[in-house]
């Protein structure tokens, strides 16, 4: 198995709306029908972030906007209708971040944030603005009541769908300031 049937492997998989961990299996059992010279002449690692991204690329297949500029707008405009409704904007909404963090193949990371970035795209489906820069996934997000457990349930499982990378997943809520002229710069300061 080659590096583009393993990107095609994890397209089809997504497709078939399975999980990456379902394209891992698939990916070990197609492995072992192979013969021993084949299984050597491929890395595995190599295998596994061809299937990784071939599985975003299945997932991530509707079109998205995923700019930070478009979040950064959609901030403002929440902070906007924050104030309007009397609310303050620091109560209603924080920023989740995602992070992947590098492990021994940093070539690795533009894969680990392509799963996070679908993951936290399935598990954040009500229209939530989610972008991504370098090792980080940014959701905008209301405060409710069980986001603190949604998202560290949401890690554990970005975690184990990147382990396989050699990286790991971190997360954290980013609470909000109240004045809206603040924004930018913390939106900016995320970024770092």
């Amino acid at each position: 198995m080659d590096r583009a049937l393993a990107h095609d492997l994890g397209a089809a998989i997504a497709a078939e709306g399975l999980d990456l961990d379902a394209a891992i299996e698939r990916l070990a059992s197609v492995r072992s029908l192979a013969s021993r010279r084949e299984r050597r002449a491929e890395d595995l690692a190599d295998l596994a972030i061809a299937l990784t991204a071939g599985w975003v690329d299945g997932v991530l297949a509707r079109e998205v906007n995923l700019s930070l500029e478009a979040l950064r707008l959609d901030a403002h405009d929440r902070y906007r209708r924050c104030v309007e409704l009397g609310l303050d904007p620091a109560g209603e909404l924080a920023v989740v971040v995602f992070r992947a963090k590098v492990g021994a193949r940093s070539d690795a990371v533009a894969a680990a944030v392509a799963v996070l970035m679908a993951l936290a795209r399935a598990d954040f489906a009500a229209g939530e603005p989610i972008a991504s820069s370098h090792d980080k996934v940014f959701v905008l997000v209301a405060r409710e009541e069980e986001l603190a457990r949604r998202v560290h349930a949401l890690n554990a499982r970005m975690h184990a769908a990147v382990s396989h990378l050699g990286m790991a997943a971190s997360c954290w809520i980013e609470p909000l300031s109240s004045d809206p002229a603040w924004l930018d710069d913390h939106l900016t300061a995320l970024l770092a």
